[in-house]
């Protein structure tokens, strides 16, 4: 049962930080915030990863970046 509470999109404060999560950056709910509102956006991958706020800065930015870097190549 546990495990089955862990399944889905759930919040997932008070675990370990493993870096960026990906996934959460390209779900359609980030993507459609990105780049207006990019705060909105921090805030929202702050709340489904459980990362800080500049963890969550930091990881949008990077994505953002790496956005740019895509569409100049």
């Amino acid at each position: 049962a546990a495990e089955a509470a862990r399944v889905g999109v759930a919040p997932q404060k008070n675990k370990p930080k493993a870096g960026i999560n990906w996934d959460v950056l390209h779900s359609p709910e980030i993507q459609a915030l990105l780049p207006e509102q990019r705060l909105e956006a921090i805030k929202l991958y702050s709340e489904q990863t459980g990362a800080d706020m500049k963890e969550a800065a930091d990881a949008i930015a990077k994505h953002m970046d790496n956005q740019r870097i895509e569409q100049k190549g």
